[in-house]
């Protein structure tokens, strides 16, 4: 299991509670928008936390490596980019889940517009041994 870390409010400067869970490097982290969850991305795994207590919530098992995640502006929808392309998109509170296809590329960040609307995703290019496309 990796650890990670969350901090207690800025001023203080210091780490508030370690998270166990994960079983690789945490590549992501989004706050909700109410600020009582977040969600961590690592391994092939999206995770939501309590933001008060640090005490885990769901997991969302993906097909490959979590890259990025990001909450919608309402907070019922996560997405969740992954190395394999896929950007999922996971209704909060149910198994409901929509893959979006993409590029056959990493999905390196995802932002949602202010309305929710729109989605927008950055894909890294994927180079083989010799740096070759």
């Amino acid at each position: 299991m990796t650890r990670s870390r969350i901090t207690a409010p800025v001023e203080t400067r210091t780490a508030d509670r370690t998270l166990i869970g994960h079983t690789s490097p945490v590549n992501a982290v989004a706050f909700h928008p109410d600020g009582h969850l977040f969600a961590t991305g690592g391994d092939a795994t999206a995770r939501l936390w309590d933001a008060g207590t640090g005490e885990p919530g769901l997991v969302y098992t993906a097909d490959a490596h979590v890259l990025s995640v990001a909450f919608n502006p309402d907070g019922t929808t996560l997405a969740i980019g992954d190395w394999s392309g896929t950007v999922a998109l996971w209704r909060l509170g149910t198994d409901e889940v929509t893959t979006l296809a993409g590029p056959d590329a990493p999905v390196q960040k995802l932002a949602f517009s202010p309305d929710g609307g729109m989605l927008a995703a950055s894909y890294a290019e994927r180079l083989d041994g010799t740096g070759r496309r």
